[in-house]
């Protein structure tokens, strides 16, 4: 695996972390118990 595509998998997974954390605050205001199904 050369250079450039190491770099363009480090920023999705970078890209992707911060969307699911986005998403997971955004769930957790909706669903303050957490016990709820996804």
């Amino acid at each position: 695996m050369d250079e450039w595509q190491q770099n363009m998998l480090y920023v999705d997974f970078d890209l992707y972390q911060r969307v699911f954390t986005c998403y997971s605050m955004k769930k957790n205001i909706l669903m303050p118990h957490g016990n709820e199904i996804p």
